[in-house]
């Protein structure tokens, strides 16, 4: 029997992205679903809890955890319902 353990690590999500994938330019993080990395990038945050600051700040260990489920392309135009108010990601 075989088992495996990912690798966590600390630090801003972009950073974490980029040393997965072996990467040092953001915009190597532009991925398209049929990518290889993006699917590598997807199996390695899937289910992996991220503190988070709702204030845009920098979060810390007291700051709230979410956990990801999924990535999501162009998040930027994706818009989903919240309280019955339509609502977009923005960066």
């Amino acid at each position: 029997m075989c088992s495996f353990i990912k690798r966590y690590e600390a630090g801003p999500l972009p950073q974490v992205a980029l040393s997965v994938l072996g990467k040092l330019d953001t915009r190597e993080l532009e991925l398209a679903q049929t990518d290889a990395n993006y699917r590598k990038l997807r199996s390695f945050l899937k289910n992996i809890f991220v503190h988070v600051d709702p204030t845009g700040g920098v979060p810390n260990s007291r700051s709230p955890k979410k956990l990801i489920r999924n990535l999501v392309l162009y998040t930027g135009e994706y818009t989903f319902d919240k309280n019955g108010v339509e609502t977009t990601v923005k960066v």
